[in-house]
């Protein structure tokens, strides 16, 4: 009986962990792009191989909830809905939340010695 207690609070404990731990870590190199979805996936792009970079409205809801996501064409690391940017990688579309998507796309779109 004590087993089967101690069982079902870690799995809460793990359930709750899981839900409230992620969190989407967005870095740069000067030629990489990290997308950290802390503990789940990371993502490093080539700053290069980024097009079409946006700010745009991200409903978390269209994604199905937050989380990492993925619908045809496009892979989501969704936080929340707000603000998040967008961009083209190779044949899919990246969207990640940020809280700062004008700089983000800013920071991006700059000549590649200026981000050094």
């Amino acid at each position: 009986m004590v087993l089967l207690i101690a069982v079902g609070a870690g799995t809460i404990v793990l359930a709750a962990l899981i839900v409230y731990v992620p969190r989407l870590d967005v870095s740069f190199d000067g030629s990489i792009v990290l997308l950290n979805m802390v503990p789940f996936r990371k993502y490093e792009i080539p700053i290069a191989e980024v097009q079409n970079i946006r700010p745009v409205d991200v409903n978390a809801a269209s994604f199905g909830g937050v989380g990492l996501r993925s619908r045809p064409g496009m892979t989501g690391l969704i936080m929340q809905s707000g603000r998040g940017v967008q961009f083209q990688h190779g044949e899919r579309d990246m969207v990640f939340s940020s809280s700062d998507p004008e700089r983000v796309v800013e920071f991006l779109s700059l000549p590649r010695t200026q981000k050094q």
